[in-house]
């Protein structure tokens, strides 16, 4: 015989759940009882679309770790949000467009693509996907995507992510706050690469000149823009009045200059969570004065 599942209660004396959700009443229409026999009538289907603010800072997709979500009724009782599949149909004569390529990417990889290969038992009906996200039965292919301005605006087309590159953010800012030297240790610091004619050299301590000029040229960092360097634990060091004065630097190696830079200069980041509407504040005054959000 199964069992009924256990009440929800957040006592008011207790600590309150993140993420709560308003619903209508169990009787009213939209919301139907599930899996009646197994549940004991504990699990409902709610058909009908929610306007509660917090429905849009959910994840399309739910992950294992994610804050659990709890729907609140008018009655003042509690139910919690069971992840179910979404089911698509993907037959040989109606075909799911990119075979389920987004849905694994957004997920990692934990949901598998759809598409099969051409056989003797399908090749009436196989049909070429020109879907931008459309995956193949023979894996994802082994390539590098250069995340130039274009490519990541079409990741956004493509995703409805907010994909943003950063450029110019400062090693000293208008406080006069600056980055921590590239000689702390396990620091790792950004030189963006440049022409040797646009840069010049800084006056640095000796050995602090000789260790930043080892690290980079040893630097197994192949990116063709900017160079990644960590300060070993042991088997290099700077000169003692050079430490809290390697902000703004520039080291010409051959016909190559290093400039330091942030070392968030050049990165690419999914933004999409500062894009809602209660992240943060500057999206709520940019809506009233019917500017672009984000």
């Amino acid at each position: 015989q199964s069992l009924v599942n256990p009440p929800v209660t957040f006592y008011t004396d207790s600590i309150q759940p993140p993420q709560v959700l308003n619903l209508p009443a169990l009787t009213e229409a939209g919301i139907d009882s599930i899996d009646e026999y197994r549940s004991n009538g504990g699990e409902f289907i709610l058909h009908d679309e929610l306007t509660d603010p917090l429905c849009s800072t959910l994840n399309e997709v739910s992950e294992d770790d994610d804050t659990p979500v709890f729907g609140k009724l008018p009655d003042g009782s509690w139910l919690v949000y069971d992840p179910r599949l979404k089911l698509e149909e993907n037959t040989p004569i109606s075909h799911l467009e990119d075979g389920g390529g987004l849905i694994q990417s957004l997920t990692g990889g934990d949901s598998r693509c759809v598409n099969a290969p051409r056989t003797f038992v399908n090749e009436e009906q196989c049909t070429l996907s020109f879907s931008p996200t459309a995956c193949g039965s023979s894996g994802t292919p082994d390539v590098e995507i250069e995340l130039n301005a274009n490519n990541i605006a079409f990741l956004h087309s493509i995703t409805g992510q907010y994909i943003y590159g950063v450029l110019g953010l400062p090693v000293v800012d208008h406080e006069d706050t600056t980055l921590e030297s590239p000689c702390t240790v396990g620091l790792r610091s950004r030189w963006e690469i440049k022409d040797a004619t646009e840069c010049t050299h800084s006056i640095l301590g000796t050995e602090t000149n000789a260790t930043l000029v080892d690290l980079l040229t040893k630097s197994s960092d192949t990116n063709p823009f900017v160079r990644d360097i960590i300060f070993p634990t042991r088997g290099y060091s700077c000169s003692v009045d050079d430490t809290l004065a390697l902000d703004d630097v520039e080291l010409v190696i051959g016909g190559i200059c290093y400039k330091r830079v942030h070392p968030d200069h050049m990165s690419v980041y999914d933004f999409t969570y500062w894009t809602l509407e209660d992240t943060h504040p500057g999206n709520m005054v940019a809506a009233m004065e019917g500017e672009y959000n984000p």
